[in-house]
């Protein structure tokens, strides 16, 4: 299973992804889909890179299929 979730009193962002391959792959209920800005039942991979820009940066995270197609792509810039 891959997601990307907000926690709603914090903030607080989760990127998760595994396993690996789409046999071993489960879900959630079906009551906690709202709690995800993405939620994929199936195997892959999660890549972060961090890009400099000029005094800030920006995140990217990207989650993968198990081909390596990207499925999700999520970024962040920092505050100047």
């Amino acid at each position: 299973m891959q997601y990307h979730s907000i926690d709603a009193q914090t903030g607080v962002q989760e990127f998760c992804c595994g396993p690996a391959s789409d046999v071993h792959a489960t879900g959630i209920p079906k009551s906690w889909e709202k709690r995800y800005l993405f939620h994929r039942v199936a195997g892959g991979f999660l890549s972060v890179s961090v890009t400099p820009l000029g005094r800030g940066s920006e995140i990217t995270f990207k989650h993968h299929d198990v081909f390596g197609k990207t499925v999700y792509r999520f970024k962040k810039r920092s505050p100047l």
